[in-house]
């Protein structure tokens, strides 16, 4: 008799072992299983939470805990566009970032100021009237720098690239360039590319269309094709207008 009574008290031992063993796992993200025997979908459910760490706030699995954001306003880029010359832009559109960020435009100085949390470096131009040249950030000695774009009123030229018989040349390459760093004058402080350049290949009937071409003085338009001499030219005052090349032949070199 007595062995039976140690038995059965050693049986309701284990079983309170186990079942606080198991109620307990839930300070470990666990599932009770007690809540398991009641609700076995729902355990399941929360079981899998945890594993993906969705029940941690540390990993960022919960969105009613929230995070603690710097104190302060955010940051705001400012800066100014210029032309080549140093003179400023008013009146540029420009976009700054994802869509959602908004738009802004230069003042008569050329300055600007993005939207918060915008990045200097995907500062785009909004509209097709200008180019932009080269754009950088400038030391104010401030903790804030200065972004300076540098554009130009935008153009584009088209024509027809021919031997001296009118006959069209097909793949000709047509570039146009200019010298960016020796045309930037003093106030422009960030470091330009050495060279603008816009290319384009004439197609069967020797027709070409560069665009994006910056409209100033010093940009020039080259055409060269193996076999025939490279022809020189400046960008023609009308860019608007069709432009006529004509390309003779190199010396030694057969008609084709």
């Amino acid at each position: 008799m007595q062995s039976a009574i140690r038995m059965v008290v050693a049986a309701l031992a284990v079983v309170a072992a186990l079942v606080y063993f198991f109620s307990s796992s839930e300070e470990k993200g666990g599932v009770p299983i007690l809540d398991w025997l009641r609700d076995p979908e729902g355990s399941r459910d929360r079981h899998a939470a945890h594993l993906a760490g969705e029940d941690d706030p540390a990993l960022g699995g919960s969105l009613n805990a929230g995070a603690a954001l710097p104190a302060g306003p955010a940051p705001r880029w400012s800066g100014r566009a210029l032309r080549l010359d140093g003179t400023p832009v008013g009146g540029l559109a420009l976009r700054a970032g994802p869509a959602e960020l908004g738009r802004t435009t230069t003042d008569e100085q050329g300055r600007f100021t993005l939207p918060p949390d915008a990045q200097s470096e995907r500062v785009q131009l909004d509209g097709e009237q200008w180019v932009l040249l080269g754009s950088g950030s400038v030391a104010t000695g401030t903790a804030q720098d200065e972004v300076q774009l540098v554009v130009a009123p935008r153009t584009s030229l088209a024509g027809r690239v021919t031997d001296a018989t009118g006959a069209p040349i097909e793949g000709a390459l047509v570039a146009a360039s200019m010298p960016l760093a020796l045309a930037a004058g003093d106030a422009v402080t960030i470091q330009l590319a050495a060279n603008y350049e816009r290319r384009a290949l004439t197609d069967a009937e020797g027709r070409f269309k560069v665009t994006e071409l910056p409209l100033l003085p010093l940009v020039r338009i080259e055409a060269t094709k193996p076999g025939y001499q490279r022809l020189r030219r400046p960008l023609p005052e009308n860019p608007s207008v069709e432009v006529e090349i004509v390309l003779e032949l190199a010396d030694g070199a057969q008609p084709r």
